[in-house]
């Protein structure tokens, strides 16, 4: 089978139909990331989401680096910012995808919440209470 690609853009005007169309055609495949100026994934997803197809990343980054940092003191053992409401919504996308036959990829920022490694936790139950 040989690589496969994911491509990650961060400019927001070319997440349109014509973009995914391109991925589908040379057999490349989309990075969804949530922060900085993007669009929310979760929006993107119930638009685009019958576009991806056989794998996909998901890059959890989060807004402005400063001020996250500024709140943590850059020390990433706590949640500084609860983003509970989007998790509800990944936790809907990775159950989603799996169902689809997408090999999904998840890569959490400290910058999302505050602990990259508490915010993974948090996925992790949030699935495992949804699975029960």
């Amino acid at each position: 089978m040989g690589y496969q690609y994911c491509v990650e853009i961060r400019n927001p005007n070319y997440l349109a139909q014509d973009y995914f169309e391109f991925l589908k055609a040379n057999r490349l495949h989309h990075v969804f990331i949530e922060g900085y100026y993007m669009p929310s994934i979760f929006d993107l997803y119930r638009r685009f989401g019958s576009s991806i197809r056989g794998l996909t990343v998901i890059r959890l980054h989060g807004p402005c680096r400063s001020d996250i940092k500024a709140r943590t003191g850059k020390r990433w053992d706590k949640i500084a910012e609860p983003r509970d409401g989007a998790l509800d919504s990944l936790g809907d996308m990775l159950e989603d995808l799996p169902r689809r036959k997408v090999t999904t990829y998840l890569n959490v920022n400290n910058h999302y919440e505050g602990s990259a490694a508490l915010t993974i936790e948090r996925i992790g139950a949030k699935l495992e209470r949804a699975a029960n």
